[in-house]
């Protein structure tokens, strides 16, 4: 019972962190993740905290998408890693299958959809994307977590 309040405690603690909105259709859930970059490229450290990232339980798919500021543009280059927590021991992994490269198409773009609709490795926990030297022309990198809890009608 202690575990399960902790839990709820912990997921009521990541919400109140990571605004989520539903829209339909097929029960999709974004959530956003505001990486402040000093420069480009932008670069992230792990994931370490239990509220890191975007939950994904009952997730079918994911898709990660990137913006830069307004008035800014992604420059096509660096990548994503991909992170995942399981909920028993609270151990971020890195899941270098799911390893993303920022293709040079989304140069000169605002924002770009890199991944769309992926497997996710375990159906429980949390997951977690963070950059790894993606250029943009300045301001800040937003990464959003495009997520769907079930399949489309």
């Amino acid at each position: 019972m202690k575990r399960a309040l902790l839990i709820l405690s912990a997921a009521l603690l990541a919400l109140s962190a990571v605004a989520y909105a539903q829209t339909p259709p097929g029960n999709a859930i974004r959530a956003t993740k505001t990486v402040t970059c000093a420069g480009s490229p932008c670069s992230g450290s792990a994931p370490s905290a239990n509220t890191d990232g975007a939950s994904i339980a009952q997730m079918r798919a994911i898709a990660i998408r990137l913006c830069a500021d307004s008035g800014q543009t992604l420059s096509g280059a660096g990548g994503l890693y991909v992170y995942s927590m399981d909920e028993v021991d609270e151990l971020w992994s890195i899941v270098p299958e799911l390893e993303i490269t920022v293709d040079a198409s989304v140069a000169s773009k605002r924002c770009a959809i890199i991944l769309s609709d992926r497997d996710m490795p375990m159906g429980t926990g949390r997951t977690a994307v963070v950059p790894n030297a993606v250029t943009l022309s300045g301001g800040n990198l937003t990464i959003q977590y495009l997520r769907r809890t079930k399949a489309l009608p």
